[in-house]
């Protein structure tokens, strides 16, 4: 959520480096928690047809915030505060889903430990556990 508010601290090369690095990381997790969140909460025979709405829902949300952006960029003054009320706005949006979360049902993933056997315990990497197979 307050990502899009640290591009408004400073105009630093290596702080904007530092802020697109952790911007790319910080998506990369959240869209691979996605995509695992949907493997596993969603019934297979389901799958396809739910995924197919959420990327389209998304890309609905991206065009929207698209022109939202376009439109706070056109009607703002030429002295670059523009990018800052963009910003802002994209964090407050966020924060305002953050009620959303409370419909999202909680997952019971409690599985059953996978059976290993101790093979070795060596100081640098600790001990060596394969699973044993059937």
């Amino acid at each position: 959520m307050p990502l899009p508010l640290l591009w408004n601290v400073s105009d630093q090369l290596p702080y904007l480096f530092a802020v697109q690095l952790f911007a790319g990381t910080a998506w990369s997790a959240y869209e691979l928690a996605v995509m695992l969140l949907f493997f596993e909460a969603l019934d297979r025979e389901a799958r396809l047809g739910l995924l197919a709405l959420y990327n389209l829902g998304n890309a609905i949300c991206m065009l929207g915030g698209s022109l939202i952006g376009a439109w706070i960029l056109r009607n703002a003054t030429a002295d670059g505060a523009a990018y800052a009320v963009g910003c802002a706005v994209s964090s407050l949006a966020r924060l305002a889903t953050l009620p959303l979360l409370r419909r999202v049902p909680q997952l019971d993933v409690r599985r059953p430990p996978i059976p290993t056997r101790q093979v070795a315990v060596r100081p640098s990497i600790a001990s060596i556990q394969p699973p044993l197979v059937a």
